[in-house]
């Protein structure tokens, strides 16, 4: 694969939409100091590259009354289009995540959104009557935590966001769930826009958008980045801990490494687990004895190789 390098008023564009992703081009231009139009030129190709791949908004379903259940699957005896097809029918689900390994025990990740734990056990009942001769093995565990970091090892300018360190539940009407949905839809989409699809003022819309964000449920808008095509690979990497309450230690220095995009906190078979990029080996490598050196505390870790789609 040919790979594709950012010049640095790329990299600043793109470290100003993973600030925030529904930032007006005229904002953006004075920040990084171009004009309106460069901004939306670099935009519409960094899209048509397909290095951009659309946007994702950051809610917070915990502050909402939420668990994220995640399911880890080791398929077997498959060809490749019955996994494609499996992946396919699991990404159509409202409220379930899907994620995908290479060269690894196991094959599929699922995370799933509930209020109660028996709607997760409704799924999980779905998914062994659907699969369960494709399933050598399975395990489930719970995410308390999740912590998105912006991709400074491209542009060098640290940004994080957290769901699930919440203070308290909040509530929501069916208006503001049909405005998170249309967010959800296209994340750029701009206001008339979403007042005209859901027959409500712009006032509204304006207002009560406003409010999703000061109730901390939408916390962010970030760019979904190729970055197979700026020839990195991505990483995840489980890790036991032998010392629970150094957690936040460990968390404090993946946070520190540029590397990594991603950390959750998770009780069950692992402690936590993160995601990473690298162009070889042989840095994520160095990054691992960095990691232990760092965190005498980490009893047993597990790379996995996710496949960027």
């Amino acid at each position: 694969m040919e790979h594709i390098k950012l010049d640095m008023k790329d990299l600043r564009l793109l470290a100003e939409l993973e600030k925030n992703g529904r930032a007006p081009f005229s904002k953006i231009a004075k920040t990084i100091g171009v004009s309106k139009e460069v901004v939306n030129y670099r935009f519409k190709r960094l899209i048509e590259n397909g290095i951009v791949q659309g946007f994702f908004p950051v809610i917070d379903y915990f502050t909402l009354g939420y668990r994220c259940y995640r399911l880890i699957i080791n398929l077997e005896n498959i060809k490749y289009h019955v996994r494609k097809k499996i992946i396919e029918d699991l990404r159509k689900l409202k409220g379930v995540d899907t994620n995908v390994f290479l060269f690894s025990e196991w094959d599929v990740e699922i995370l799933v959104w509930v209020k109660k734990p028996g709607e997760f056990y409704d799924f999980y009942n779905k998914i062994i009557d659907l699969y369960s001769e494709y399933m050598a093995s399975k395990d489930f565990s719970i995410v308390t935590k999740i912590h998105f970091l912006a991709n400074d090892y491209l542009h060098k300018t640290p940004y994080s966001i957290t769901i699930g360190d919440m203070h308290k539940i909040e509530s929501i009407d069916e208006d503001d769930e049909k405005i998170l949905e249309e967010i959800k839809k296209d994340p750029r989409q701009e206001l008339i826009s979403i007042a005209a699809n859901l027959n409500l003022s712009f006032n509204t819309v304006q207002y009560r958008l406003k409010q999703l964000y000061t109730k901390n449920i939408l916390k962010g808008i970030i760019p979904v980045v190729n970055i197979s095509l700026l020839g990195y690979n991505r990483y995840k990497v489980e890790l036991v801990l032998s010392k629970q309450a150094q957690r936040n230690k460990v968390i404090d220095y993946l946070k520190t490494r540029n590397e990594v995009t991603n950390i959750a906190e998770i009780i069950g078979r692992n402690d936590m687990s993160f995601e990473a990029n690298f162009r070889t080996n042989a840095e994520l490598d160095k990054f691992l004895e960095d990691l232990r050196v760092n965190s005498s505390n980490i009893q047993n870790f597990e790379v996995m190789n996710m496949i960027v789609e």
